[in-house]
């Protein structure tokens, strides 16, 4: 198989790329090229991930962060069924996907599928160790020193039946997933959590966790650390700074010193309405601190509006948002964030970039002042030269 993409795999329908409740991962090809590889979710706009848990996508989209294009690659050996609020990550030379749902009825009989990126092939390795309990609304980060997936919480899900009372408690087990040699392990248990977020900083080589419910509480605004060298917690970190309201199904990335929390919801039953971009830094003092992104009223504009069940990755000092549910309904846009100049810029499904459109626009202005120019000077001229004609006729010339 070819793996390299072309235009006849460019997307081009806006409806067609959509998605919530997926995982956005980025990753580089063989020939150097970066893309966001996008998987799962599903094309509803049903608020409630549970009411869809049997409607996942298995289809394939990546975005190439240099052309700004959408592309639908034909894979082969695809999962028959796609997961819904799956994990996913870029290791070991593969994307690999965590389903959530594996061995429920008509769902993945195994939890990881790898892709192959060179062939744009799926396989569905042996995995050894003891395989997580299945369930629903996990968290999910990778720990590139520790060659490590981390996956936390989430609703434990009936394997004959595929579903889970919309009120039933939050798991705590904490599972870990070597890509290399695909063992699972696990380790202390954490908070009782589903639809939270995990994200780990390389400069305090931790992993935070952040919001999320517990099918008690509606949602959570605190935060809880796991040390990644010992695999132990801590509940009550030093937190500075104002922190946003609870949510959940927000999204949370990370810098090595920084995590980026955007929208969420504060139940399940709300609708979005936080667009802004909190930061969780680390200070120096062992701690962390809440502020709000800088990002100035003008570029605040061109940003996503409020949403939740949406994908977000860090990749070359930006950070990238798509799909979600929310207000706007089915917003195709890809949006990014330079996290140095703290600007948005918004990038549609044929990869125009608003700064490619200024661009366009002032050359079309550019070529219309150009072209209203010469045609004053041709007027001008044709002008002169008729009333140069009428002068020399009535002085008989």
């Amino acid at each position: 198989r070819d793996g390299n993409l072309n235009d006849s795999q460019a997307v081009s329908d806006p409806s067609s790329a959509w998605r919530a409740f997926s995982c956005m991962v980025p990753f580089t090809a063989s020939d150097n090229t970066p893309f966001l590889m996008l998987y799962g979710g599903t094309t509803s706009d049903e608020t409630n991930p549970l009411k869809v848990a049997d409607k996942g996508s298995n289809s394939l989209q990546v975005f190439n962060t240099k052309s700004n294009k959408w592309y639908a690659p034909s894979t082969a050996n695809a999962p028959k069924t796609g997961p819904v609020l799956p994990g996913c990550g870029a290791a070991a030379g593969n994307v690999w996907v965590y389903d959530p749902q594996y061995g429920a009825p008509n769902k993945a009989s195994t939890s990881v599928s790898l892709l192959d990126s060179v062939h744009w092939s799926w396989s569905m390795p042996t995995q050894q160790g003891q395989l997580p309990v299945t369930r629903f609304g996990a968290a999910f980060a990778y720990v590139p020193s520790k060659q490590a997936f981390y996956m936390h919480g989430g609703i434990p899900l009936d394997d004959t039946t595929n579903t889970a009372d919309s009120s039933a408690s939050a798991a705590n087990n904490l599972d870990i997933l070597s890509p290399n040699d695909l063992k699972w392990g696990y380790a202390s248990n954490g908070p009782a959590r589903m639809y939270h977020t995990l994200c780990y900083m390389k400069s305090t080589e931790s992993i935070v966790l952040f919001g999320g419910a517990d099918g008690n509480i509606d949602s959570y605004n605190d935060v809880k650390v796991l040390s990644a060298a010992t695999n132990t917690w801590q509940y009550s970190p030093k937190i500075d700074g104002n922190a946003p309201a609870e949510r959940l199904l927000h999204s949370a990335v990370c810098t090595d010193d920084t995590m980026y929390v955007f929208g969420g919801v504060h139940s399940i039953k709300d609708d979005p309405s936080d667009s802004t971009v909190w930061m969780l830094k680390a200070s120096n003092d062992s701690g962390f601190v809440w502020s709000k992104a800088p990002i100035s009223g003008s570029s605040q504009g061109s940003g996503p509006t409020a949403r939740a069940g949406h994908s977000a990755a860090i990749h070359d000092g930006s950070m990238y948002i798509y799909g979600g549910v929310g207000p706007s309904g089915q917003d195709g846009t890809m949006y990014k964030l330079d996290l140095a100049k703290w600007q948005w810029s918004r990038i549609d499904i044929a990869g125009s970039s608003d700064a490619q459109k200024d661009n366009k626009n002032k050359t079309a202005v550019l070529i219309a002042a150009i072209i209203s120019s010469v045609l004053g000077v041709v007027v001008v001229g044709i002008t002169a030269t008729v009333i140069y004609r009428v002068v020399r006729r009535r002085n008989g010339g």
